[in-house]
Order: structure tokens, then sequence, then C-alpha cells
């Protein structure tokens, strides 16, 4: 369709649409499924220094080390904290592991998706809490990462 002006003289093109009912998320390789995830966030930071030089006013960037941190809010349910994910990203002496997070939203036959590789992560804290007028019993991990990789495909079909 042809973008057309608005009154403000503004033009709108839509790129794209996504349901929800139809957004997927999930960790390849584990049955993430008793997890009950209701938020995920991924961090991914390097160190940039900004140098500059007195002799010609010239700006250099050093980079520095790469930090990753992801935090995972779940609801515990029927199949429990799922002690396998504890044990398999726990251990600081055996982090040479990778969590693969797969991803897919869109509409109908037209679904995007990509994959978020998470390089030697390890679970550095635990937390839990229950409310009182829902009795849901929450818990969130925190896990520290080394490095980050991405890749997608657009409109490649259905979920």
């Amino acid at each position: 369709m042809a973008a057309t002006k608005d009154v403000f003289g503004r033009t709108a093109i839509h790129g794209g649409s996504m349901a929800a009912d139809t957004t997927r998320m999930g960790f390849t390789g584990f049955n993430s499924s008793g997890l009950i995830i209701q938020q995920l966030t991924i961090g991914y930071n390097q160190s940039v220094t900004r140098l500059y030089a007195l002799e010609d006013g010239k700006v250099y960037f050093v980079a520095g080390r790469t930090d990753g941190q992801m935090d995972v809010q779940h609801v515990i349910g029927p199949a429990g904290l799922q002690k396998a994910f504890f044990e398999q990203y726990g251990d600081v002496c055996n982090v040479n592991k990778v969590i693969v997070i797969s991803l897919a939203a869109g509409c109908g036959g037209n679904v995007g998706k990509s994959k978020i590789q998470i390089n030697n992560p390890v679970i550095t804290s635990i937390n839990m809490q229950v409310n009182s007028n829902d009795m849901i019993i929450g818990s969130g991990l925190r896990l520290i990462f080394t490095s980050l990789g991405i890749t997608e495909t657009a409109g490649i079909g259905t979920l």
C-alpha cells in the first residue's frame, strides 16, 4: 500500500504486525516449560574509554572488556523450581556451556525468528517471593556470561 500523508502532513507506513498469542520464547536444548517465565532481561555491555590527544585534538576509543548479565523472572508451577536448570548453570567451575534462547513473533504466516546465544553462563543469585493475595510463588535468577551472539530471520513461516 502506498504511503499517504495525514492531516498534519506526516507519513506513516505500516511496518508489520505482531500478536501476543503467537509470540514464543524458549531455551533450545533445555525444557523450560516448567519455569513459567514471566520476564527475561538480557544486558550486554562493552567498556569503551575515550582518549583525547593534546597534540592534535583527535579522539581515540579504546575497547575494554565485555560484561553480560541475564535476569529471569518466573513462577514456580507444577514442575517445581526446575532444579536441573540450577544444577546445569549454577556451578562456577563448569561454565563451558551455552544457553540458546529461541524467539518468534509475528502474525499468521509472517513470523520472524531470532536466536540469542549466551556463552559461559553462571547463576550468581536466586530469589523467591510470594504474596498472600494470590499465593503465586515467584522466583528470580541472575546469571552473568562472557559473550552474546544474535542471529535472526524475518518472515520465515508459522511458529
